[in-house]
């Protein structure tokens, strides 16, 4: 069960950082901060950055949906 279980950390944390990876800014300061990429790039990556793993070849594909606001209201302000 533990073996098991270490797997999936390290399937997630694979994505985790395909996904930080794809999203080249910086947008929450001390956990999606890149040095390469040090400012917000609300043009390209106001959006959600999604993956996908192929069950056959075991690749993930790392795509982007639009951003759709559901919930009235700013969501920019606390």
């Amino acid at each position: 069960m533990e073996a098991h279980e270490t797997m999936d950390r390290v399937d997630v944390a694979e994505a985790v950082v395909l996904h930080l990876k794809a999203r080249r800014e910086t947008r929450w300061a001390g956990w999606q901060t890149r040095i390469d990429y040090p400012n917000s790039d609300d043009t390209r990556f106001d959006c959600f950055v999604e993956s996908r793993r192929d069950p056959i070849t075991d690749d993930i594909t790392v795509f982007t949906r639009p951003y759709e606001q559901l919930v009235s209201g700013n969501r920019h302000r606390p």
